[in-house]
């Protein structure tokens, strides 16, 4: 049996990861991929929990409400801001470029 099945015409994605007894789903939608565990082990079940979230996140993107979360650019930015905190200072940013 194959661990990857495609629902809603291709644009959905139930999958399993290597060692993972539950199913996976995954779409591209709004210029990003999203993710999420279905939490279920039975491929039925976790396809009926896919299409449910898959037309959740549809329902968000036609009222505006599906943002796209914080950038990686942002996060880097906020991480060099706290680096010396983080760290408690046994770190030198010298050795962390390594």
């Amino acid at each position: 049996m194959a661990a990857d099945h495609d629902l809603m015409g291709g644009k959905l994605h139930v999958y399993k990861r290597p060692n993972s007894t539950v199913w996976q789903c995954s779409t591209y939608l709004n210029g990003r991929n999203w993710r999420v565990s279905t939490k279920e082990e039975g491929l039925a079940q976790a396809k009926d929990v896919a299409e449910d979230w898959y037309l959740g996140l549809k329902g968000k993107v036609r009222a505006g409400e599906l943002t796209g979360g914080v950038s990686f650019k942002h996060a880097a930015k906020q991480f060099e801001l706290e680096f010396e905190a983080i760290t408690q200072g046994e770190r030198s940013r010298a050795m962390s470029n390594n």
